[in-house]
């Protein structure tokens, strides 16, 4: 991966999606028994990569299931850092007594 985070699901999209030999989101749907619908969320970044999921993935295509929830959690942390640099927040400093 490169500085930039990726979405855990553009990377499994990226690995495995391949038209060409007839992985496309509706077969792969159907092989991890979740419906199609919820693999185009995950895979276009519009829905977080759950941990049963995960499993699932390792399970049938062999891909680390922490890795990928690894990803998940330096996305969520980039897109969290990213929310938070917005904000007008103040670091906190204590006072201590003279």
């Amino acid at each position: 991966m490169n500085n930039q985070t990726q979405h855990p699901g553009i990377v499994f999209k990226n690995l495995i999606i391949d038209e060409d030999v007839n992985l496309n989101i509706s077969k792969v749907a159907e092989m991890l028994g979740i419906t199609r619908v919820a693999l185009s969320r995950v895979v276009n970044g519009k829905s977080s990569l759950t941990p049963d999921l995960a499993a699932r993935i390792e399970k049938v295509f062999n891909v680390s299931s922490s890795l990928m929830l690894k990803i998940q959690a330096s996305y969520n942390s980039k897109m969290a850092n990213k929310k938070i640099d917005s904000l007008n927040l103040t670091p906190y400093k204590p006072s201590f007594p003279a």
